[in-house]
């Protein structure tokens, strides 16, 4: 068993182009370049989903003539803004789903292997390929993966296109600083994983616009100021997404402009925290929300990936800290 510590971002063309030039910058200590077939597994009554868990079938390989399989079971995690941690069992797999190889660990409390395993079966697949670069920043590794295929059940599908980084050692610190570097490409953070785009197609759920909660009327703990701050990003992020498939410019702009100020108002008492701190000029001149011409430009903007970042990094620190 593995904590899996991302950040995963949506990425366009034009950014797609950028990423050369840009990993030219850092020490590279691999590159390559992977075909991923994945399958994942659930009960008509989607047992796995209603206790946190997702079941995949992956195979991996550098041709898809010759793969090699691995099952993993993801178990719930917390996800914040773009950022997720989660338990991750892997066993290695044939290209038969066979869960008995997975440690009892990943399996909910009380679970009938064999009656599960009768149960089971393909609810979507997400294919792809994966270009990898593995990059020495500061005193951490961080694997980069580019992932570019489709997310598709049996009647729909919705394209993959994002970068994903996953802290292979070191310290969530620099995971973030070098997050950051990417900002001025013009990725976009973002809180959906491929499996999560996945059950909404099987559910085929439509995204609806959400209001940002009314600042607190009392002066807020440490714990609270956390609730809040993990509530506003997630609005944010929904609204960015309804906003993105709907073509909404004056929706997103809308919330980010109400986010703002709340933030004039919360990041002052979040002085001691330095990604807080570092929101400051974000948020003091809004010019980058009000000129935005379109959705795209705003969403994938520096100015709100950075912003995004920061919070999420406040967030991160406020829960370790409580």
């Amino acid at each position: 068993m593995s904590v899996e510590i991302e950040l995963k971002f949506s990425v366009t063309d034009a950014v797609i182009h950028k990423l050369p030039a840009f990993f030219a910058q850092y020490p590279v200590k691999q590159e390559q370049s992977l075909y991923l077939l994945n399958t994942y597994y659930e009960t008509k009554d989607l047992y796995l989903r209603s206790h946190g868990c997702g079941l995949r079938l992956r195979g991996f390989g550098e041709s898809t003539n010759k793969l090699s399989y691995e099952i993993t079971m993801k178990r719930e995690g917390q996800s914040i803004g773009g950022l997720h941690q989660r338990q991750e069992f892997n066993a290695v797999s044939t290209s038969e789903l066979d869960i008995s190889r997975l440690p009892m660990a990943a399996f909910p409390d009380g679970t009938d292997l064999v009656k599960l395993q009768q149960a089971l079966t393909a609810l979507f697949t997400t294919h792809f390929q994966r270009h990898i670069w593995l990059v020495q920043f500061n005193d951490s590794e961080i694997e980069v993966a580019l992932d570019r295929g489709e997310v598709a059940t049996a009647h729909n599908a919705m394209p993959i296109k994002e970068l994903e980084l996953e802290l292979k050692y070191g310290n969530e610190q620099d995971l973030f600083e070098f997050a950051i570097q990417l900002c001025p490409l013009g990725v976009r953070l973002a809180a959906q994983s491929k499996a999560a785009r996945g059950y909404r197609l099987v559910a085929n759920k439509v995204l609806t616009m959400q209001v940002l909660p009314q600042l607190p009327s009392f002066i807020p703990t440490s714990q609270q100021w956390l609730s809040h701050l993990q509530t506003i990003v997630a609005v944010w992020q929904n609204n960015e997404e309804f906003a993105l498939e709907n073509n909404q410019l004056s929706l997103l702009s809308q919330t980010l402009l109400e986010l703002v100020a709340q933030l004039q108002t919360i990041v002052p008492q979040l002085s001691h925290l330095n990604p807080a701190v570092q929101c400051v000029p974000l948020i003091s001149a809004i010019d980058w929300i009000e000129q935005a011409e379109s959705v795209e430009q705003l969403a994938y903007s520096p100015n709100s990936s950075a912003l995004k970042l920061y919070l999420t990094k406040s967030v991160f620190d406020l829960s370790k800290a409580s």
